[in-house]
């Protein structure tokens, strides 16, 4: 497998790593230079002790005490129990028995404690706990749902090198959540490597990244080697440079090392993924030769008398072990051969007895057996419930001693199998469901009379759907799975009525939603007077039938399927005679499918008045025309008259190849005459004000007008609104209206007089003086001519509407007086007439 090592190196630079390796951590303080010195020292004697024969190989039985932590309120199922504990330590036997140690629970039990304090155990508490549950004639190991440094380093495990004080006397695990892959992670690494660095092994990695080269640990085994001293100062572990490449932990197992990371002679590394010291997750465990011997020679440190801890007993032992099963997996009724070892001295009519648990490794029982030899042999009961975790011990009588459980076994019980249907008597054409519940261990393979046929299924339950048209017995012919044959219920007899009603006449398989099904029967037998035939449709699994709305016409019937009807296959119809037994055989399968789109159409079509008439366009396929929308008279094209104004709507549907009719697309056609137009709105407004001319206009839309002064205007409406500003009086006209039917008639026009604005201040002129102005209450006018005249004065709003009207003489120094009162704020024009000559004069109410 090609490796793309700069990316995943990329990945550990930008702080990914935590997530690919954190979970797995150990915790043994790193070992100084004098801890070294004399690992390699014991170990060296050790081997010359064993080469000249000096060496006495002893069985020892090591005690443990293991100690469970949780919380005052810890779920029991998240928490570490004793079967947990006999599992790992039954594992971890079938690797110390290769150097003579077998580990047991003191006093084959293990002790709880409940404490919130040290359920998530910071490493700072130690001496603290350690004070309160330590003991001196077992190995301390503790288990906590985790463990963690200062800095907050979650730790797998940590335990120190051998040492006579009791101070090194003692292991720690985290448990984590006690998940499947917690215990599997505990039981098949975690425990046996921190055991490991118990018993003196160092991590196979040691000193991988000393900044002293000299100190790394060399790949090559021959000339130049240093692999006895450096290192983990064992020559049959590879090389291994973690501590270089940290994030290797989460390589695949056969990845090689990257070519980039070579030793001081340039050679490649090839580590042990699958060594227990190594930190390579999920690749196997193993220990290898020299490290069993390491193991060995640290025991004058771990088992002597000059220790402040004593976890082996002085003299001769006399103990059981299991040494294996002869399989992993058993059925019941099963034979078992378990081989076994005795070490010590045993009297001569010693027995060995065979204990078996339940399948969770608890309520151990006695059962029967037969000793041959270093073996002895049991058979499993035929009730044994289905389990993963069973296990076996042996005790022996003389005298008294009890081994280690076995590891771990399987128990498979031989198959079951039922066939039940939800119904026994049908009408032809209907099916039944048929459940195959399967029973003991899985998986299953099986049989069934029709033929069908299922090999290594892990599902319990199976149903089966069978459409029968006459009577049959099913039944189960054989099921089996890796224990053999297993039992199964004798076969199911369905009782199949044959219809009295033929029905036919449907054509087609696909049906549309909204769309008529029209059957021709005919009855075998009579009908009673009150039978009411009906069609029926069924759901998509051809079951439940309800009734369809159904017309009777003679020995036809005809029904719609509903326009919301859920579309698609598997629908099945019948006809049914309501109030007796008579029915159709089913006809299907069916498949309900939506009715095509209407057509695409114009939605509005603008035809002129009296033109040529046109064909209504829509594009589809096999086009209906329709005059009204629920009209059922259809046509094949549509030409709309256009001899009369007006909106005019107009309905098309298309229908595919199923005979299905879409919905109706609607068309609006607009028959639009020529235009009329009048103009209207005389006004009188003062110089450089604006004004509003109207047209009202008939016709179709769009239209256009032109005003006598040349301007165009666009309109889209009735009435239109026209500004203007004339200069001087003018009389407005318009010389054109016209559509897209072409130019119609024009009429009216509006004249607009211009009247000349007057300052808006104290005026005098002609003779005559208006204040003040702007005005609130009163306007004075005051006539300055000494000529005696007859003067009417009017206030005039800027419609034309004369407001008040005076009539008075004419004398020099004369005042008149408006009153303003009633009038709003605005521009006003006092009208004043003397003699023949008329003055316009514009004054501001301001209020």
């Amino acid at each position: 497998m090609k490796t793309h090592w700069p990316f995943i190196i990329l990945l550990f630079l930008l702080g990914q790593s935590e997530n690919l390796f954190a979970q797995w951590t150990c915790g043994m303080p790193a070992p100084s230079t004098k801890e070294k010195t004399a690992l390699l020292s014991q170990y060296q004697q050790f081997i010359q002790q064993k080469s000249s024969g000096k060496a006495r190989i002893t069985n020892y039985r090591v005690a443990i005490k293991v100690n469970i932590i949780s919380g005052i309120s810890t779920p029991a199922a998240s928490v570490l129990n004793e079967a947990d504990i006999r599992e790992i330590i039954a594992h971890a036997n079938t690797y110390l028995k290769n150097v003579n140690v077998e580990l047991y629970l003191l006093n084959n039990q293990v002790y709880p404690i409940k404490d919130d304090k040290y359920f998530e155990f910071k490493i700072k508490d130690e001496v603290e706990l350690r004070k309160k549950y330590d003991v001196q004639n077992a190995i301390n190991i503790y288990f906590a749902k985790n463990i963690s440094l200062n800095d907050l380093t979650v730790l797998s495990g940590y335990a120190t090198l051998p040492s006579l004080a009791s101070s090194s006397n003692r292991v720690f695990y985290s448990y984590f959540e006690r998940t499947t892959d917690d215990i599997q992670s505990l039981k098949n690494k975690t425990f046996l490597h921190e055991l490991g660095h118990y018993f003196g092994l160092l991590h196979t990695f040691q000193d991988s990244n000393s900044p002293v080269i000299s100190q790394r640990e060399l790949v090559t085994r021959g000339a130049g080697s240093n692999s006895a001293i450096a290192g983990d100062q064992i020559s049959d572990t590879p090389a291994d440079p973690f501590e270089r490449l940290p994030i290797s932990s989460a390589f695949n197992c056969t990845d090689p090392a990257p070519s980039t990371v070579i030793d001081a002679n340039g050679d490649r590394f090839a580590p042990a993924t699958n060594n227990f010291m190594a930190y390579y997750q999920n690749c196997g465990s193993a220990f290898t030769e020299q490290q069993y011997l390491k193991m060995q020679a640290s025991f004058s440190t771990r088992f002597s008398p000059s220790a402040e801890y004593q976890i082996v007993g002085q003299g001769s032992s006399n103990f059981v072990s299991i040494k294996s099963l002869n399989k992993d997996v058993y059925c019941v009724g099963d034979s078992v051969q378990v081989s076994y070892g005795l070490e010590g001295l045993f009297e001569d009519h010693n027995q060995i007895n065979v204990e078996l648990s339940d399948g969770l490794g608890k309520n151990y029982k006695a059962i029967e057996s037969k000793r041959r030899g270093s073996k002895v042999l049991l058979k499993l009961p035929d009730d044994l419930p289905e389990g993963e975790s069973y296990h076996i011990r042996l005790t022996a009588t003389g005298p008294q001693t009890m081994s280690p459980i076995s590891e771990g076994f399987a128990i498979r019980t031989y198959p079951t199998a039922y066939l039940i249907p939800n119904k026994t008597s049908i009408n032809a054409g209907e099916t039944v469901d048929f459940t195959l519940s399967l029973g003991g261990s899985g998986t299953w393979s099986f049989d069934l009379s029709d033929g069908t046929s299922m090999k290594d299924t892990r599902q319990t339950t199976h149903i089966f759907r069978k459409t029968l048209n006459e009577t049959t017995v099913f039944a189960v012919s054989s099921v089996r799975n890796m224990c053999g044959d297993g039992q199964r219920n004798g076969g199911v007899a369905i009782t199949v009525a044959q219809p009295q009603i033929s029905a036919t006449g449907l054509n087609n398989t696909t049906i549309c939603q909204g769309q008529s099904v029209k059957l021709a029967i005919s009855v075998t037998g009579g009908l009673s007077f009150d039978s009411q035939l009906s069609i029926q449709i069924s759901d998509q699994s051809g079951q439940n039938f309800v009734d369809l709305p159904t017309q009777v016409s003679l020995f036809n019937l005809s029904a719609q399927i509903p326009a919301d009807f859920k579309t698609g296959s598997g629908y099945r119809l019948k006809v049914v005679a309501k109030n007796s037994p008579l029915f159709s055989a089913a006809i299907g399968p069916l498949t309900i499918v939506s009715p095509p789109n209407p057509p695409s159409v114009s939605p509005v079509v603008n035809i002129c008045q009296n033109s040529t008439p046109q064909v209504l366009k829509a594009t589809g396929t096999n086009i209906k025309w329709y005059v009204d929308e629920f009209d059922l008279k259809s046509y094949n094209s549509l030409v709309p008259s256009t001899t009369k104004e007006g909106t005019f709507t107009y309905y098309v549907t298309q229908t595919n190849s199923n005979g299905c009719e879409s919905n109706k697309a609607r068309v609006d056609v607009n028959i639009k005459a020529v235009p009329t137009a009048i103009l209207s709105g005389d006004n009188t407004i003062l110089l450089g004000d604006s004004t509003a001319l109207k047209v009202n206009i008939t016709g179709g839309f769009p239209a256009s007008v032109t005003l006598s002064n040349g301007k165009n205007f666009a309109i889209s409406a009735n009435p239109f609104v026209l500004g203007v500003k004339p200069a001087t009086t003018t009389t407005y006209q318009l010389t054109e209206v016209k559509n897209t039917c072409g130019a119609g008639v024009v009429s009216g026009s509006a004249r607009i007089i211009i009247l000349e604005p007057l300052a808006t201040e104290e005026t005098v002129k002609d003779g005559i003086r208006l204040f003040p102005n702007p005005a609130r209450e009163q306007l004075t006018v005051e006539f300055l001519s000494s000529q005696p005249a007859t003067s009417v004065i009017s206030l005039v709003d800027m419609s034309g509407k004369v407001l008040q009207q005076n009539v008075s003489k004419v004398n020099q120094g004369k005042q008149e007086f408006i009153d303003l009162a009633p009038y709003n704020t605005g521009n006003y024009i006092v009208r004043i007439k003397v003699g023949e000559k008329i003055i316009n004069r514009k004054v501001i109410i301001d209020k």
